[in-house]
């Protein structure tokens, strides 16, 4: 500290022993004492302030390092969830089939793995007229030409020999 900052904090001292002694003379409370407990509270405050901020960071910090670890997991599984969602577009398109009749060339694959075809016959407004389901590339064949000979539309379903449906066998590099 230096020597004027001495007396500069002297004099303050003698103003509040002055204003003291006023006040008990006078009976009236000290205002530079209640100044200083304020001043006094405040600077607590801004301690407890500080550390709370210290705090705030570090939590930020946390948080941050946090977001980074589930940003970079995330570009990992964005691989994966590409395939994934590949392979629910591929169940989906089997769950919903098809109103483009099969080929000779999956008619003759399908039937070669011992699967079979699930068709409906749809009216207009989208109802079935008739389903059925056949191993039989004749039969396949058959509905196939007669629906388009009077104009119906077919919903086509491709099953495996388990009883289930599946993809429709891909042909030629076709990914139907």
């Amino acid at each position: 500290m230096r020597p004027a900052d001495d007396v500069i904090e002297w004099q303050w001292r003698m103003v509040g022993e002055i204003a003291a002694m006023v006040a008990r003379i006078e009976g009236a409370p000290n205002p530079l004492a209640s100044a200083y407990a304020e001043i006094d509270q405040l600077l607590r405050e801004r301690e407890c302030w500080r550390f709370e901020a210290g705090m705030l960071r570090a939590e930020r910090d946390d948080f941050r390092a946090c977001y980074q670890s589930a940003d970079r997991a995330w570009g990992h599984m964005a691989d994966g969830r590409d395939a994934l969602e590949t392979g629910i577009a591929a169940c989906e398109a089997s769950l919903d089939g098809s109103t483009t009749p099969p080929t000779e060339a999956e008619i003759a694959a399908h039937w070669a793995v011992g699967g079979s075809w699930r068709w409906a016959v749809l009216l207009k407004d989208g109802s079935a007229l008739c389903a059925n389901e056949s191993d039989r590339p004749e039969i396949i064949r058959g509905v196939r030409t007669e629906a388009t000979r009077h104009g119906y539309s077919v919903q086509w379903w491709a099953v495996n020999r388990s009883g289930r449906l599946c993809a429709r066998p891909a042909v030629n590099g076709d990914a139907r």
